[in-house]
């Protein structure tokens, strides 16, 4: 019997794994996409997809059976959503076909890999994570909950990323350093050294906006 499965967050990240799914290898002989949970009601108006809104965050008529998972990338809505859902439903991880995973990765809940990432020996991955397309993390880096990486990152081995850190395209992180909790590194940012402060980090190498 299929399991009905629900996408929380109906952006183009959300469509992006809808893809993902109808592409990877007998995916939908498993599960079923019922359609997305987004509290604006129009969020899918004008774009190409068969999916509609069925529900707020704040859906709560699961079945015992269903799946949820949050295709949102800002780490800190991703908690709040994760919040209001957790107890609700199970969290699905998923990850996509033409990805590279070591055997002794250890991977969360409700993770999201998607293709061409490569994640090397020994690396630990927290829950709620997003691994975008193209991304590379290094033997034994620690990556925190609620992280998401975006398009062709590269972590080096032994890089330790806190909670809801998010981590722009083409951002790289030298192997070794330690990112703190509620960090941004924008798209194209060189980490260089450990970031302690919260903050919004750009540049090369990064520093502190403002």
């Amino acid at each position: 019997m299929k399991q009905n499965l629900y996408l929380v967050g109906a952006g183009d990240f959300g469509l992006e794994i809808e893809f993902l799914m109808h592409n990877k290898k007998g995916f939908l002989d498993d599960f079923v996409i019922a359609g997305f949970l987004d509290d604006n009601e129009n969020a899918l108006d004008g774009k190409n997809t068969s999916l509609k809104v069925v529900g707020s965050t704040n859906f709560d008529t699961f079945k015992d059976t269903d799946v949820a998972i949050i295709t949102i990338t800002n780490p800190i809505i991703k908690e709040k959503v994760f919040r209001k859902l957790n107890g609700k439903v199970r969290f699905h991880t998923f990850i996509s076909e033409q990805v590279l995973i070591a055997p002794s990765v250890k991977i969360g809940e409700g993770c999201i890999i998607c293709a061409n990432a490569i994640v090397s020996i020994n690396a630990n991955i927290g829950m709620f994570v997003v691994v975008n397309f193209g991304s590379q993390i290094g033997h034994d880096a620690v990556i925190g909950d609620f992280v998401s990486i975006m398009c062709n990152v590269d972590i080096g081995g032994h890089a330790n990323i806190g909670n809801n850190v998010f981590l722009g395209s083409n951002s790289a992180v030298i192997q070794g350093l330690k990112i703190s909790d509620n960090i941004l590194v924008g798209a194209g940012g060189i980490v260089l050294r450990n970031l302690k402060k919260p903050g919004t980090y750009i540049g090369n190498p990064v520093s502190l906006l403002g």
